[in-house]
């Protein structure tokens, strides 16, 4: 079956224009992948039957493909966060910034993000608001933010995420460092800020805002104000919204919010560290360093670093909200 040009063309446009102007455009994807192909430890050509799968550490992989760069970045939780909007936003922020050092510093005035069409993670209040939020700080003139059809995948990040599959059929990872030593421009995920409840009071009452396709916000030189459009379909004319994504007060300004997110809480109530733990007596005879028990080791000190992280509160602050970087503020400095 061939593809659909009024659905692949406008995505192709925005990642020809980024390759051909990428000082002018940035284009990014964002999707994550399927997380059970993840699970630590990975073997490669052996197993036992001793191993139970329900014992392995879960971790997830999100990864963003940056057109105009021609670059994948490979960011990897092990589920201590939820996978919802708030993972999306950091992750973007993130690498926006670090795109921008790329860059000594500057950023191409217009941003094109594709996400899945899902409610959730993508195409909700938190992260239009989001969007709009990054013309308000003058972090980009103009974003746009598409969806596809419920459905249709991104091709051209999938053939990323099929890379990293290939590597783990070839390959062991046995611990977390050996499974980012195989992913693209890898980051481990360390902490996250809590954006939603953020933005939340300031947020206007946002209504049918799930159906359209594709958005665009831009700030109106004349009212000094931004413009939303949104079309129901890629190929449909632009329609301009009455009110953006904030509120106003009651002399006319936009609300915004100030300050930085509080940090986001690991979460442990998807992960077992005791089933983890007696796991790795039957793991021992399969990781390969069988002299100085690399591995075996690796996973012995993980565990007692994640009970710590779990039941220590005070060693949770300075392992995790303590070393938070709120990039909002990086821009500005630029």
């Amino acid at each position: 079956m061939g593809e659909n040009p009024l659905l692949t063309g406008p995505r192709r446009l925005k990642r020809d224009l980024a390759k051909a102007h990428p000082t002018r455009y940035l284009s990014l994807i964002i999707d994550g992948m399927n997380q059970s192909k993840t699970n630590l430890p990975h073997f490669v050509g052996r197993t036992a039957k001793s191993v139970n799968p329900g014992n392995q550490l879960t971790t997830h992989i999100t990864g963003i493909l940056a057109h105009g760069q021609q670059a994948f970045f490979s960011f990897l939780d092990w589920c201590q966060y939820p996978h919802d909007s708030n993972l999306k936003m950091n992750l973007l922020l993130g690498i926006i910034y670090e795109i921008a050092a790329m860059n000594g510093g500057t950023l191409p005035p217009v941003l094109y993000i594709q996400a899945d069409n899902c409610w959730r993670e993508n195409k909700n209040k938190y992260v239009l608001s989001f969007c709009e939020l990054l013309v308000h700080m003058k972090v980009f003139q103009e974003v746009h933010l598409s969806f596809l059809y419920v459905g249709h995948t991104h091709e051209d990040i999938d053939a990323g995420f099929s890379k990293i599959v290939d590597s783990l059929r070839r390959n062991d990872a046995e611990t977390i460092p050996e499974l980012l030593d195989l992913l693209p421009n890898p980051s481990n995920l360390i902490w996250q800020y809590d954006i939603r409840n953020w933005l939340q009071p300031f947020i206007a009452d946002v209504r049918k805002h799930t159906k359209p396709l594709h958005y665009k916000f831009t700030m109106d030189e004349v009212s000094n104000k931004i413009k939303l459009c949104y079309k129901s379909n890629h190929a449909g004319p632009w329609k301009i919204s009455t009110s953006g994504m904030f509120m106003f007060n009651d002399k006319g300004e936009v609300e915004l919010p100030k300050g930085v997110p509080k940090v986001s809480t690991p979460v442990f109530d998807k992960i077992s560290i005791e089933k983890i733990e007696s796991g790795i007596n039957d793991w021992k005879c399969l990781f390969t360093d069988q002299i100085e028990h690399h591995q075996f080791n690796w996973w012995k000190s993980r565990v007692n670093y994640r009970k710590k992280l779990r039941d220590d509160n005070k060693f949770m602050k300075s392992e995790i909200i303590q070393k938070a970087v709120w990039y909002f503020d990086k821009y500005n400095e630029n």
